[in-house]
């Protein structure tokens, strides 16, 4: 088999999740750069691209202190630093870690120890999740909501994307950004797709965080009626903001 490209890396550190029902558990985040997508709330600009020629890797971990290396790594040079961290999480990240697609499931077969992986993705890109599927325990997936991020709807490929992770009996929760934009009428879209893929998966609405370039974020009264409309008509809602931002850590 020839060996798949090595990887386009962002960075390495570790910290506490602050995002969806694993809120507050340690985990190593292994960002990946790259990514197709264009949210308006983006909040890791930086690693859209696919042109860093360095990444940083937090040494020791959790120290926010950092070493650059060059871009891209093989897979063996990137177990070799994952070793120095001890979370028994390993959070795949980006950017898009699905756009890495061969990358990953070449290198993550190899990790030993074996950890949980939670990979965070935009659920779009449903033929690439089938490829590493096999070696992901959790699926974080995102429900691009077009009032909110300013693109097209995803609506068909989010539907074939939860239902392949389900169908592979991970663990999945689907996670809705809201703004100040959000139309009602794109959270029944929303509230349609689940109830009719997947109707017992978590949905987490996750207020917009503001950045330096977006502000939109949504009112106290807009989040409470996006989570009564959700929860008039599924059975497991939860709002979490992105908690590390409050916490102020990585």
């Amino acid at each position: 088999m020839t060996a798949a490209s090595p990887a386009i890396v962002h960075e390495v550190f570790s910290s506490l999740q602050g995002e969806g029902p694993h809120v507050g558990e340690p985990m190593t985040f292994l960002r990946f750069q790259g990514c197709a997508l264009r949210c308006r709330w983006c909040d890791t600009p930086a690693a859209l691209s696919h042109a860093m020629t360095t990444f940083r890797v937090e040494s020791p971990p959790r120290s926010w202190r950092f070493n650059a290396l060059p871009n891209p790594i093989a897979a063996e040079a990137l177990t070799e630093i994952l070793a120095a961290f001890p979370d028994d999480t390993i959070a795949l990240t980006g950017g898009e870690p699905l756009e890495q697609a061969a990358f990953l499931a070449e290198w993550l077969p190899t990790c030993q120890p074996r950890r949980r992986i939670l990979l965070e993705t935009a659920g779009v890109m449903t033929t690439a999740l089938t490829t590493v599927l096999p070696f992901v325990d959790i699926v974080s997936m995102d429900l691009k909501l077009p009032s909110s991020t300013g693109m097209k709807a995803y609506w068909s490929e989010h539907t074939a994307f939860i239902e392949a992770a389900v169908r592979a009996n991970k663990e999945v929760y689907c996670k809705m950004i809201v703004t100040g934009r959000t139309t009602p009428a794109d959270i029944a879209s929303a509230i349609h797709l689940v109830q009719h893929t997947a109707p017992k998966v978590p949905m987490i609405i996750q207020p917009a965080s503001p950045t330096a370039t977006f502000a939109d974020a949504p009112a106290s009264a807009q989040i409470a009626a996006v989570v009564q409309q959700c929860r008039a008509r599924l059975p497991n809602v939860r709002m979490i903001p992105q908690m590390h931002k409050q916490w102020g850590v990585l």
